[in-house]
């Protein structure tokens, strides 16, 4: 058979499938054709970015980190988000991290601590178990170093992302003074806790929990969960090419067309900290980690 398009018949007679490169073998082609500009036939992944967990202001918990997708001819990888942080909530108790399904390798995020009382915050947890599980006592915890795997810290770093940064835990402090915990500057690393004189937690990056608030003098959040995250390795057979993707909703991805394998890793939201309150021996827990998973795809 063949095939027309708006500059008439193209290419000789063939045999396709669904899974055919550079024509159109269905209507949903021709649709996807259309909404992405594409023409013809480009291979495509449809992919959804979860969102980071909400901060906890006050007596607020922390919000759960949202799931991220990507779905590929038939194959759909889910990474759910961590549990948020709980204000006042139970002494040195891990918040889940989410867990990641459909891949080669799927795996569960690292969990966050919680707190109460005279604690300083807890400190939010890293990509691939990378656990908070040591209390900073009146400082507040230090969030999670993020882990490798399968490859993934080589293909950040080429494509620019630090893989190391966790947010540091803040001293107890000084009384009337945010003492707010370090902001994540890895990927899927953790934020750190505020110190026990109050302040706001450290927000977590790609996948990493927020770290938790702690109270006296005024209201203080919790950090921010970092957004889920996608990176993918394409290879022509010569070469390697690194994306990585932090937004997106029911969107679409073209693949190269020269490519002949990828790799992905795809990451859920972190979980948002725990909030405080301006009455002294309040503090909030730090969010868990998104879940991870990991396939290799051919052509």
């Amino acid at each position: 058979m063949r095939f027309r398009s708006n500059y008439g018949i193209i290419g000789p007679k063939q045999t396709v499938s669904p899974f055919s490169k550079n024509v159109i073998s269905s209507i949903e082609d021709h649709r996807l054709g259309v909404a992405t500009q594409t023409w013809p036939g480009t291979v495509l992944f449809t992919y959804s970015i979860g969102a980071g967990g909400t901060n906890g202001v006050g007596t607020g918990n922390g919000g759960t980190g949202g799931t991220t997708t990507l779905t590929f001819r038939t194959t759909t990888l889910t990474s759910t988000g961590g549990a948020g942080g709980n204000y006042q909530g139970v002494e040195g108790a891990a918040i889940a991290g989410g867990q990641g399904s459909g891949g080669d390798v799927n795996l569960t995020g690292g969990s966050g601590r919680d707190s109460t009382g005279d604690s300083g915050g807890g400190g939010g947890g890293g990509l691939y178990s990378a656990n908070v599980s040591t209390s900073g006592g009146s400082a507040g915890d230090p969030g999670a170093q993020s882990n490798d795997t399968n490859g993934l810290f080589s293909v950040l770093t080429a494509a620019g992302y630090a893989t190391t940064g966790p947010g540091a835990g803040s001293p107890s402090g000084v009384a009337t003074q945010n003492n707010k915990g370090g902001n994540a500057t890895g990927f899927g690393c953790g934020g750190g806790g505020a110190g026990y004189f109050g302040g706001d937690g450290g927000n977590g990056l790609y996948g990493g929990g927020g770290g938790g608030a702690s109270g006296y003098y005024q209201t203080w959040s919790g950090g921010v969960g970092g957004s889920g995250a996608i990176v993918v390795q394409f290879y022509d057979g010569t070469s390697n090419t690194n994306v990585v993707l932090t937004s997106g909703t029911n969107a679409y991805y073209a693949i190269p067309p020269s490519t002949i394998s990828f790799k992905v890793w795809v990451v859920g939201g972190g979980g948002g900290g725990g909030g405080a309150t301006s009455v002294d021996s309040t503090s909030g827990g730090g969010g868990g980690a998104g879940g991870l998973t990991y396939k290799y795809f051919t052509l």
